[in-house]
């Protein structure tokens, strides 16, 4: 009879603990969208991205639901993105085709890093829409100082502005980075 009762009550938790909407952690002001390496020969590029807005993702915190993903900042649902997202995509320029990657800050690095080109797109569910006006800034790498150990990798930032006014908050960004002649090198997406 004991290990009935102790059968029964275990269930009874393990149906109110399933019950219970799971909660992301809050977000904070600057967002990560992933990193990607993408290769050119005997390069390859090392990509990390953010995405921030102000304030507006510190503290945000969003819930699955049977109804799908809800948002929160503090008591009020959110549903929308702000007016505008900044995405900043930093990338280094490595050898590759040695066993440790080497950076490289040649004039060959510089000009494939200089002509790095972006298509941005929301995604929901299966369809995708290009982002009207989006705007991009590149901010050549200032010069690194020299390490004891090895030279520090030239970081180029790319930072891209993008509308997002009545956008769902529920879309998914995507960021494609393209060579300079057209060809895809890698994707970077984002799905709060």
């Amino acid at each position: 009879m004991r290990a009935l009762v102790i059968l029964l009550a275990s269930l009874l938790c393990a149906i109110a603990v399933s019950s219970i909407e799971p909660k992301t952690p809050p977000y904070k002001r600057v967002v990560p969208i992933g990193t990607a390496i993408a290769r050119d020969g005997a390069l390859c590029i090392d990509f990390v991205g953010s995405m921030t807005s102000g304030n507006f993702f510190e503290g945000l915190e969003s819930t699955d639901t049977d109804a799908g993903r809800r948002f929160y900042s503090g008591n009020r649902e959110i549903t929308e993105f702000p007016d505008e997202l900044t995405v900043e995509i930093k990338a280094r320029v490595v050898d590759c085709s040695v066993s440790r990657p080497q950076p490289v800050n040649d004039e060959t690095a510089r000009k494939l890093a200089s002509v790095i080109n972006f298509k941005v797109e929301w995604k929901k569910g299966v369809q995708q829409q290009p982002v009207e006006g989006f705007s991009l800034q590149i901010s050549p790498p200032e010069p690194a100082p020299m390490s004891e150990l090895a030279p520090a990798p030239d970081v180029w930032t790319y930072m891209i502005t993008v509308k997002s006014k009545n956008v769902p908050i529920t879309d998914h960004l995507i960021v494609s980075i393209n060579s300079g002649n057209g060809k895809l090198l890698t994707r970077l997406s984002v799905r709060l």
